[in-house]
């Protein structure tokens, strides 16, 4: 997730909302962009182009490799005003869901001339559940494979509201949170959690991203994991309903497709005694 701040340019990426301005290079990639401003996106206002890029796929033939154009985005504009871009990088992942910290650049074009101007970047995270605002009270997630199918790979994102608290992190900084594997001979499993703002409804989410592999299968239906959640200050304990669940892949352990029928689960939620 990258976003431009570019309230001090004259010019613009057009007005407020989903924008077709910007398309996607990488051609093994999915991504979008959004125009959030103040109210029309004009100058003066506080106006952030936001971009958003993921590859839905487990495949090393998939993945985005660096160095590589990400976005192309037409502005309209002043371009003698262009230096004053702040670009920042707000979550950045790899392929096993460590956090990464890749140098970024703009490149503008003009006509014959381009300059390549690398600008400040940050990255930004959104905690919900430390310090005086955590009660410190956790709830054990189960996570099943609901199929009667043999999966060599799996792959979901499980998405939630920043207000119901967040996956206990394995580590303060870190993005992989505290699970436990509930399947035996040889299984290897990566997790990554991760905070943006829902652009379009002003709204802060969180993603879970769980990725699961063994060579030998795994024959559901079958308890996979369970994991930490820590609860918000405030909020009561989290259900089912409270958690968009969305798969990405699914294979056999030879690499057949699952993916109409393997499908994944949250349950149970019960308390963790301390």
């Amino acid at each position: 997730v990258i976003s431009i701040d570019y309230s001090r340019v004259a010019g613009g990426f057009g007005p407020p909302g989903a924008t077709t301005r910007c398309r996607v290079v990488p051609a093994v990639a999915n991504g979008s962009a959004y125009n959030r401003c103040e109210r029309d996106c004009r100058v003066g206002e506080k106006r952030r182009l936001y971009m958003e890029l993921e590859t839905a796929q487990m495949e090393d033939a998939y993945f985005v490799k660096g160095p590589a154009d990400l976005f192309r985005c037409d502005f309209d504009g002043d371009p003698a005003t262009l230096s004053k871009l702040r670009l920042e990088v707000n979550e950045v992942v790899g392929v096993d869901w460590e956090q990464l910290d890749p140098d970024v650049a703009l490149l503008t074009e003009c006509g014959d001339a381009s300059t390549t101007t690398t600008t400040s970047s940050t990255t930004t995270s959104t905690t919900n559940c430390e310090g005086p605002d955590c009660d410190n009270r956790e709830v054990s997630v189960a996570v099943w494979l609901d199929n009667p199918v043999l999966v060599g790979a799996i792959q979901f994102d499980a998405r939630f509201a920043c207000d119901l608290g967040r996956f206990k992190p394995i580590a303060a900084d870190s993005g992989r949170v505290q699970c436990k594997l509930e399947v035996p001979g040889g299984a290897v499993f990566a997790t990554h959690q991760s905070t943006k703002d829902d652009i379009a409804n002003s709204e802060c989410r969180r993603r879970l991203g769980f990725g699961l592999g063994s060579t030998s299968g795994i024959l559901g239906p079958k308890l996979l994991a369970t994991c930490s959640f820590e609860v918000a200050s405030g909020s009561v304990d989290p259900t089912a309903e409270d958690f968009e669940v969305t798969m990405v892949d699914a294979v056999t352990p030879d690499f057949e497709d699952l993916m109409s029928v393997a499908t994944v689960s949250l349950r149970g939620f019960d308390p963790i005694q301390r």
